[in-house]
């Protein structure tokens, strides 16, 4: 029997979400497996590991031939307690799905309404002329010529069908309080995937607004330096954003996980807040900011890498050896020659004998070479 992947549903979601699954249902096909795991979950009963890889493996098709599919199967992961491996794997799907510039069957979409209007146009000619050769020949020449002044046409009305599944993960996102994909969240508030105002991208930008403070509440100090890097440049953004509620909170958040890149925005919005409770906010963690970013100063120049000392053929080298006693009168010197070859001196005694040397030195030795005296 298949391992369970939850135990329990989210109990964070609303109706709301519960009514916008049953319409996405309605738009499914009945014999879709995505549409038999929603009824499922609509129902109470846990998800098994196969459902949701299934629901994975559906959203990442990114098929513009799917998109309800889709969309349901991004709404269904959002109520579920994903493992630690679930998260990166659902994170790895949703950062797809943002940076997609299209959908990977999008030629074949293409071509499909080419032909359906190369067909409807060629059939119109054909009735208004009782032509069937004229008809033909229309067809045809709208075939080869027309994806000149249509493509424009279809590129922005599948990017805007892309941009509802965009915004179906700005609201998992929130809903999963997926704080690993806090940045991305912070960055929707202003712009559609890959940072450009793309058409229908209203619909990311509020469905990010809806999700930013519900990730936001969940947020500690104990996420400091646990975020990806991206995080504080976003929430610094969001300070310019005409909501109050939005900035304050992001304020807030700023105060618990934001590092000292904050401190110039933050310094400003003291000097510039709209209100004198953002100015407040901001004065409150204008120290912790501060003192963070003097610490970050301060590794950052411990971690500095150290210039490489001038040589030295005077300075005496010990000898790597397992004994942690070494005779002071047994040292190693390293001499440069007039080449770029480094010559080894070895100091016995009174006497200095070189790599390749001989030398006569006075005393008792051992059968082994050492010096009895």
């Amino acid at each position: 029997m298949s391992e369970p992947a939850h135990s329990e549903r989210n109990r964070n979601l609303t109706d709301t979400w519960i009514n916008r699954v049953r319409r996405l249902c309605q738009r499914v096909s009945r014999r879709s497996k995505v549409h038999q795991i929603a009824m499922k979950h609509l129902q109470g009963a846990p998800l098994t590991v196969e459902e949701v890889r299934t629901l994975e493996l559906t959203a990442r098709e990114l098929s513009g031939f799917r998109i309800h599919e889709q969309e349901l199967a991004i709404a269904l992961l959002a109520d579920i307690s994903l493992s630690e491996e679930q998260q990166a794997s659902v994170k790895a799907l949703f950062m797809d799905i943002l940076n997609a510039k299209q959908w990977k069957d999008n030629l074949s979409l293409f071509l499909m309404r080419l032909v359906l209007l190369g067909l409807i146009f060629g059939w119109i000619t054909f009735l208004l002329t009782a032509d069937s050769v004229l008809a033909q020949i229309f067809g045809v020449s709208l075939l080869a010529w027309g994806y000149l002044p249509f493509y424009p046409l279809h590129a922005a009305w599948e990017d805007r069908k892309l941009n509802r599944l965009r915004a179906e993960v700005m609201r998992a996102c929130g809903q999963l309080r997926l704080l690993s994909m806090l940045d991305a969240v912070a960055d929707g508030v202003f712009y559609a995937a890959g940072l450009q105002q793309t058409l229908g991208c209203r619909k990311v930008r509020e469905a990010a607004i809806q999700a930013l403070p519900e990730m936001l509440a969940a947020l500690t100090p104990e996420h400091y330096g646990q975020l990806p890097a991206g995080t504080t440049p976003a929430l610094c953004r969001v300070l310019y954003h005409p909501d109050n509620r939005l900035v304050a909170l992001a304020l807030d958040a700023l105060g618990k996980v934001g590092d000292g890149r904050a401190v110039a925005p933050v310094e400003q919005m003291v000097r510039r807040g709209r209100t004198p409770e953002l100015r407040a906010e901001a004065e409150r963690i204008l120290p912790v900011l501060q003192e963070r970013k003097r610490q970050e100063e301060a590794h950052s120049s411990l971690l500095r890498p150290s210039g490489v000392p001038a040589d030295t053929p005077d300075v005496l080298l010990r000898p790597a050896a397992a004994q942690s006693h070494v005779d002071p009168e047994t040292l190693l010197r390293t001499v440069e020659t007039a080449g770029e070859h480094v010559r080894t001196e070895v100091t016995i005694g009174n006497a200095t004998v070189s790599r390749g040397d001989t030398v006569s030195i006075s005393g008792n030795h051992d059968s082994k070479g050492h010096c009895a005296g």
